[in-house]
């Protein structure tokens, strides 16, 4: 994994530092907070390890957006994307694991930007038993 793998040209930079390019266009929305999202991503850390990949797996990640089982990057990169979409992104630090790193597999270090490329495969809404209780059927 190259450490650029972003074109520093092609590369939008978001408020909070988030580097994000979008490498194939899907034909979905953006995201809407509550929906679930099934995606693969693939992480590296700056030196060019990478440290987890669901699409090598082939085992989707399927959580609700945003989530608290994802670092801050993550969530803020998927609320820029829709269904279909693949992109790439650098997270610093603050947005990754932190002052202090994190287990995640292994420690991550601290201070320690990561890389990610992550995929959105598709979304559907999210239904509660909680909510199917408020439905009236007519």
């Amino acid at each position: 994994m190259s450490k650029d793998i972003l074109n520093k040209n092609d590369a939008t930079t978001t408020k909070s530092g988030l580097k994000y390019f979008l490498q194939i266009e899907g034909v979905g929305k953006v995201i809407d907070s509550g929906r679930i999202v099934i995606q693969h991503y693939t992480v590296w850390l700056s030196n060019g390890d990478k440290i987890d990949s669901l699409r090598d797996r082939n085992q989707p990640f399927v959580s609700v957006h945003p989530t608290e089982k994802f670092i801050k990057g993550m969530n803020e990169a998927l609320s820029l994307m829709g269904v279909g979409d693949r992109g790439k992104s650098i997270m610093p630090y603050y947005l990754a694991y932190g002052e202090k790193g994190e287990y995640f597999y292994r420690l991550q270090p601290a201070y320690e930007s990561i890389y990610f490329r992550i995929c959105v495969i598709f979304t559907i809404l999210y239904f509660s038993i909680t909510n199917l209780k408020r439905l009236t059927i007519i």
